[in-house]
């Protein structure tokens, strides 16, 4: 049961990096479940990406010798800017090395960095037989 998850989940993956690379939304958004197109479409959801984002466009302008208060603040309205300027800058080339079962339907997808660090790509369940982000 494991091999055959995490070999569906690399396929949805490998396709999701495609759909991401030529910034295709409607691909994308198909592969996410309806809770989670609902949270990433949430005001309050996107007012903290919002903030998450400017906070980092800072340090990045700041690592460059720049006036981080000089940034200009990008704000996500709508989950295609969520997908333009979070998705897309992070998300197009995801490897999955190893999944774990949250319950029989649900897993989540994990990738290693260079230095051994386990991090979380993706919290997948299986709805109606297809896998879908759900986080």
């Amino acid at each position: 049961m494991y091999n055959t998850a995490l070999t569906e989940v690399q396929s949805l993956i490998g396709d999701l990096n495609s759909f991401i690379r030529a910034r295709n939304f409607n691909q994308w958004s198909n592969n996410l479940s309806e809770s989670f197109y609902a949270t990433i479409s949430s005001a309050e959801f996107l007012e903290e990406r919002t903030e998450d984002l400017y906070r980092r466009d800072q340090i990045l302008a700041s690592a460059r010798g720049l006036n981080p208060n000089q940034v200009q603040k990008t704000v996500l309205a709508t989950a295609w800017d969520y997908f333009e300027h979070i998705v897309v800058p992070s998300r197009q080339n995801d490897r999955v090395d190893e999944i774990l079962f949250v319950t029989e339907s649900r897993v989540r997808a994990y990738t290693v960095d260079s230095r051994g660090n386990r991090l979380i790509l993706y919290e997948l369940e299986k709805i109606d037989g297809v896998w879908k982000i759900v986080n």
